[in-house]
């Protein structure tokens, strides 16, 4: 055996040199002697174990059950200190008594991944999205059907009264009869008739300005049916009827020949008896019920379609459900566009179109007005004018940021903040466009143009975004920092400018250089009033005047501040984080484990945080990505299935300063919030089951 200790000089040959070389060198320098067998050695069980297989024998079963497998290696300055394998790690248990054989339940333990906020199902399957500005083609929504009395007693009352049951409380009530629907009148008036006409036997109802009139009598004037809303004496220097306050208009009188509607009608102008209405589907909106002998015994019938005769509460109904689906059949998807027909509560969401999301977990339903789209630095687009109000009542509105640009790095449409990402956003699924089409008997063409063709980070709603509001206002017209007293300035003027463009009826305007803190961070709407002959403005406080931290307001006009935001941060209102390109990443404010944001300059004195992208594409040095408008890093090759993203909220940093030191601290040591309930996440979630060791 060769003893490389021999060959150190006499000095070095001591008992620990020696017992180094030989555990370390002396293995190097033997001469090899080499056996050659036939066989695996390895793991008996497991996906790639083959039964034909031959395995050299092993005499321990834990090492031929875990041989090769992967050990722990320990390392200080680079020097390998220790290792342990399995084994090891299995023998261990035993000298502390611990025979278990079950391994499964030895190291059983929690397993977490990071899930970032984001859709996954746009980030990976984007191909089934499409960039679609208008929207798909709204869907008429129905509620349930409301019971229809399709039967009515019907009898004389006093002083020129009908009385129906049901009913019974109202003089001559108007009711609605639906299109298609059938009713029945029981009619109890001997020597009286009961009819229903497409126009009133106006007879005596001719107005005559020399004759009294009491409270509730109708009169006929200028082809208009009017009634009496108190006592009126015989007028001797008569002003006519509609300008009149007196006078409550009731309706037009039609021009038809013939006065009596017997179409669908079975014994019109019964006495005694029962007169049967089957409603046309062509029936006009409008049919009147009259006596015979008393022309001012009559009401109407409002004649409407059977689809508004349904009842839905969406407060109650949608909102906050997983899963809906309406009467008329359409199981809601998210990206839907709605409108609700019929008997609508809330009454708001009986106007306008509404977006669906949230659907799978809690449906929320956004205003699709409100997505109003600021404008953008770098879209290339024509400018288009337009006007939501009368002609000549407000100014035009300028277009020009119509969401014509693909933006691949958004926020989903119903975050409550009303941000800039989210009103730009106009990604929609293959499905629900398609669906949307088929309801309203159109076809989908799928524009190869209009798809996505690289991934979408669509961001979850609400996040707290860096130097932003948490929670929309109404948005306003104008944004007045430039005047000091309104109600000294605006306040009985003929008018004023505002952000380089005239005050209009009707604008909301608010005012945020007031030094008079009673008028100050308050809205208002402009009032144009005419006093001693003049036209002048008079400013009123809105319902949602007054300025709550956290609230972010959209500014719809102005040379300087349309298309802008501006949030309140306690004492005033400042400009919010800006959205000036298609593809811009938005930047997220982070917390830590106190609830302080790293923008806290309390806490964190002279802080550099400026937000952060939690996650992005990695850019590169190369050519810029035709989608993207920026440089892509590849994993490879140019392959799109190659692309690289950044893990922003793991590898960043900011650094804050005290007393002249200088701190590095980790984004990944924060979390986000989530707007309203001011919870807080790092997105780190645990599996579902345990990580269970073979």
């Amino acid at each position: 055996i060769r003893k490389t200790a021999e060959l150190l000089p006499r000095l070095f040959q001591t008992e620990s040199n020696k017992k180094f070389m030989s555990g370390a060198v002396d293995p190097l320098v033997q001469p090899g002697s080499l056996e050659k067998i036939v066989g695996y050695i390895g793991r008996r069980y497991g996906k790639t174990f083959n039964s034909s297989t031959i395995y050299l024998d092993e005499d321990q079963t834990l090492r031929s059950r875990y041989q090769l497998e992967p050990g722990v290696v320990v390392k200080k300055d680079n020097v390998v200190q220790e290792f342990y394998d399995y084994l090891d790690f299995k023998n261990q248990l035993k000298f502390f008594n611990n025979n278990l054989e079950r391994d499964d339940l030895i190291t059983a333990q929690e397993h977490y991944s990071w899930n970032p906020p984001i859709d996954w199902d746009k980030f990976i399957n984007y191909r089934e999205y499409f960039w679609v500005p208008e929207g798909p083609p709204v869907i008429r929504i129905f509620g349930g059907q409301e019971p229809i009395t399709s039967t009515y007693t019907v009898a004389a009352g006093v002083a020129s009264t009908w009385v129906f049951t049901p009913d019974g409380f109202t003089n001559n009530p108007d009711l609605v009869l639906y299109r298609g629907q059938t009713y029945k009148f029981r009619v109890n008036a001997p020597g009286d008739g009961f009819f229903i006409r497409n126009q009133l036997d106006t007879g005596s109802l001719a107005y005559n300005p020399n004759l009294p009139y009491s409270k509730e009598q109708l009169i006929v004037f200028g082809g208009k049916i009017y009634r009496a809303s108190e006592n009126i004496a015989t007028q001797m220097n008569p002003i006519p009827v509609d300008q009149d306050s007196r006078w409550e208009l009731i309706d037009s009188v039609t021009q038809n020949t013939f006065i009596d509607y017997n179409q669908g009608i079975t014994n019109n102008g019964v006495e005694n008896g029962v007169l049967t209405f089957e409603v046309p589907y062509d029936s006009p909106d409008i049919l009147f019920y009259q006596s015979l002998t008393d022309v001012n015994r009559f009401g109407r019938f409002i004649i409407g379609n059977i689809e508004s005769n349904t009842v839905i509460n969406i407060e109650k109904e949608i909102v906050g459900k997983a899963t809906y689906t309406s009467s008329n059949g359409v199981a809601f998807s998210n990206g839907m566009i709605l409108t609700f027909e019929g008997q609508v509560t809330p009454e708001q969401y009986s106007k306008n179109t509404w977006l669906v999301e949230g659907v799978g977990n809690a449906i929320t339903l956004t205003n699709f007005q409100d997505l109003v789209v600021s404008k953008l630095l770098t879209t290339d687009i024509p400018e288009v004018l337009f006007d939501n109000e009368g002609f000549d009542n407000e100014p035009f509105d300028d277009a020009s940021a119509y969401p014509a640009a693909k933006d691949y790095i958004t926020i989903a449409k119903s975050s409550i903040d009303a941000n800039p990402w989210s009103r730009y956003n106009r990604w929609f699924h293959r499905s629900v466009l398609e669906q949307s089409h088929e309801i309203n008997r159109s076809n989908f063409s799928a524009p190869e143009t209009a798809r996505a063709k690289r991934p979408i980070i669509e961001f979850k709603p609400n996040l707290q975004l860096f130097n932003h509001g948490s929670i929309k206002k109404q948005t306003v017209d104008y944004i007045d920092n430039f005047t000091d007293d309104v109600f000294s300035t605006i306040e009985g003027s003929q008018g004023y400018n505002v952000d380089g463009e005239e005050l209009f009826q009707g604008a909301r305007v608010l005012v945020i250089a007031d030094t008079d803190s009673l008028a100050n961070n308050k809205i208002y709407t402009v009032n144009f009033i005419v006093h001693n002959g003049r036209r002048q403005i008079s400013l009123l406080e809105t319902d949602d005047s007054e300025s709550l931290l956290g609230q972010g307001v959209l500014i719809r006009r102005g040379l300087t501040n349309q298309g802008l935001m501006y949030h309140f941060n306690g004492t005033g209102w400042v400009l919010s984080q800006p959205k000036e390109t298609v593809n811009q990443p938005p930047l997220f404010d982070l917390f830590d484990e106190n609830g302080f944001s790293f923008s806290d300059e309390i806490v964190y004195p002279v802080t550099y945080f400026a937000g952060s992208k939690i996650v992005s594409y990695k850019k590169s040095s190369g050519p810029k990505d035709k989608e993207l408008g920026f440089s892509l890093s590849y994993l490879n090759i140019d392959n799109v299935g190659d692309i690289e993203f950044e893990f922003n909220f793991d590898i960043d940093k900011f650094q804050y300063q005290i007393d002249q030191e200088l701190f590095n601290k980790k984004l990944s040591t924060g979390f986000c919030k989530i707007n309203p309930i001011d919870k807080y996440d790092n997105f780190w979630i645990r599996t579902e089951e345990k990580f269970l060791q073979p």
